[in-house]
C-alpha cells in the first residue's frame, strides 16, 4: 500500500493544509524537514507567501503561484510540531500495519474471470 505522510494520521492530516491547501514548502512540509533534515532548513530564508491557488481549476508549477517557492506560512513551523507530527504518524501507521496483518481481501477465493 502507498500512503502519503499526510494520509497516515487522521490527527496530523489537518496540519498539512491548515495554512495553505496547496502544500508546497508550507508549515507542514517545513515541520517535516525540520524533524528529518534540520541541516537543510535555513531559518533566515523562511518567508511566508499566500496560497494563490484557491478557486483555480488547473494545477500550476510553483514558480507560477509563489514569489519565493513557499506556499502558506512556513514560518509557523516548530521543532515541537515536528516531533508531535512524527509521533502521531508512527503510532497511527503502526496501528494500520498491525490491522493489515490479519486483513482479508474482499473476495478471498477469487480464481479469475469466469465465463
Amino acid at each position: 500500500a502507498l500512503r502519503g505522510l499526510w494520509e497516515i494520521s487522521p490527527r496530523g492530516a489537518p496540519l498539512y493544509t491548515a495554512d495553505a491547501p496547496e502544500m508546497h514548502a508550507n508549515a507542514a512540509e517545513t515541520i517535516v524537514m525540520v524533524e528529518f533534515h534540520p541541516e537543510c532548513v535555513r531559518p533566515d530564508k523562511i518567508a511566508d507567501d499566500p496560497d494563490r491557488t484557491a478557486g483555480l481549476f488547473f494545477s500550476y508549477p510553483v514558480p507560477r503561484t509563489s514569489e519565493n517557492g513557499a506556499t502558506g506560512q512556513p514560518a509557523l513551523a516548530t521543532v515541537a510540531q515536528g516531533e508531535t507530527l512524527m509521533a502521531w504518524a508512527i503510532e497511527d501507521l503502526a496501528a494500520q500495519v498491525r490491522a493489515a496483518l490479519t486483513e482479508e481481501p474482499p473476495f478471498p477465493d477469487y480464481q479469475g474471470a469466469t465465463e
